[in-house]
């Protein structure tokens, strides 16, 4: 019988601190729109902590991505390597609704 300690590991903490700086965001301001503690985000991103699938999902929101693309290798290494969409992820609700506005504008 399998050990839990034989299980394969999943890098999460790491995949989390990837996108939270990719968006620009320090551990507070992550811990802030999740509202989950900057201590408990901080031991997840070190792999000191496993965070569970209600965490996992509130911090997702936080990143404003959805557990699929948490998962997902292609969203990651586009996410990462894309300096377009890091741009429009630091823009705010109007700013984005104003780009939507005029790149429908130019594809129409």
């Amino acid at each position: 019988m399998r050990k839990v300690s034989d299980a394969p590991t999943y890098p999460i903490g790491e995949r989390i601190k990837s996108y939270r700086e990719a968006l620009g965001l320090t551990t507070n301001a992550l811990a802030l729109k999740t509202g989950i503690s900057q201590s408990n985000l901080r031991a997840i991103e070190l792999g000191e902590k496993n965070p569970q699938i209600e965490t996992l999902y509130l911090i997702c929101q936080g990143l404003e991505i959805s557990l699929e693309q948490f998962f997902s290798d292609d969203k990651m290494d586009t996410m990462l390597n894309d300096s377009l969409y890091k741009t429009i992820l630091k823009l705010d609700d109007e700013q984005r609704v104003k780009l939507l506005d005029f790149i429908n504008s130019i594809v129409e």
